[in-house]
């Protein structure tokens, strides 16, 4: 299961070497180290949302730093760097009931990515942040496959496979997270699974019922 994180880093200019060396968590936001006192210039990377502040407080509500060489004393800071890149969610769910009671575990990958507008990018990381956004999305997945596989008779679950049956859902996590610029572009259910012994029995009743078939046929 993927898990979405706020991470540290120790320049701003680390930042995109982070976002991209993952190691099973996904990196949303990153925290630069504070400047040396003596310091009196710093580098923003053209692949994050940098957030400028002075003394604790945003530069500009409505703009980012510009990515290059700023020379500022050491009370300008990188506050935050956001990723711009598009990000690949695992949400496995387990135990799903299907409309005759029939226990299935589902695999929900999503791809989302979260908007450059300053707003947004302040209002994602001030308002809902890494961690809250985990907690949310993994909820809303959850609750988004059980109702789609309540719905579904064991005989058809195979056939929630694919982007097809999940469009509601991810149309209901754009209009969840949009505000906040999240961007869901990709829902897809990767694959089914019976629990237990259930998928061999399936499958040794379905291998029967083709013989079947064709012994009546002969």
């Amino acid at each position: 299961m993927s898990k979405l994180v706020v991470g540290t880093i120790q320049t701003p200019m680390n930042a995109v070497d982070a976002f991209n060396n993952r190691s099973g968590d996904i990196p949303l936001v990153l925290i630069p180290d504070d400047r040396w006192i003596c310091s009196c210039w710093f580098s923003v990377p053209t692949g994050a949302s940098s957030i400028l502040q002075f003394c604790g407080a945003d530069v500009d509500e409505k703009s980012l730093a510009s990515p290059g060489l700023h020379i500022k004393p050491f009370c300008y800071n990188i506050a935050y760097c956001v990723t711009k890149q598009s990000n690949t969610y695992k949400a496995p769910v387990k135990s799903c009931p299907t409309k005759d009671n029939v226990m299935v575990d589902c695999d929900l990958t999503l791809v989302f990515r979260i908007s450059e507008d300053p707003v947004e990018v302040k209002n994602f990381v001030f308002n809902l942040g890494a961690v809250r956004f985990d907690e949310f999305l993994t909820a809303a997945t959850e609750e988004g496959i059980r109702q789609l596989v309540r719905r579904t008779l064991h005989t058809n679950v195979y056939e929630l496979r694919g982007g097809v049956h999940v469009k509601e859902m991810m149309e209901d996590l754009n209009s969840k997270f949009n505000p906040f610029g999240v961007r869901f572009t990709e829902c897809a259910i990767t694959e089914v699974r019976f629990r237990g012994d259930l998928a061999k029995t399936l499958q040794a009743t379905t291998e029967f019922d083709s013989k079947f078939k064709e012994e009546v046929k002969k």
